[in-house]
């Protein structure tokens, strides 16, 4: 079973944007890109779940 990530925050408060991944390291680089843009807010990482 693989286990999936995302990446959420929100821009100004602006509804939330996502991104999906398979893997923490590719997750994690890209909660640091989006991190980096200063509109961002309330960046994370959220477990998704397993594969479906």
């Amino acid at each position: 079973m693989v286990e999936r990530y995302r990446v959420e925050w929100t821009y100004e408060g602006s509804a939330m944007a996502s991104y999906d991944t398979y893997d923490l390291p590719g997750a994690e680089q890209y909660q640091a890109r989006v991190a980096e843009d200063p509109i961002a807010k309330d960046v994370r990482i959220v477990e998704y779940g397993p594969e479906p």
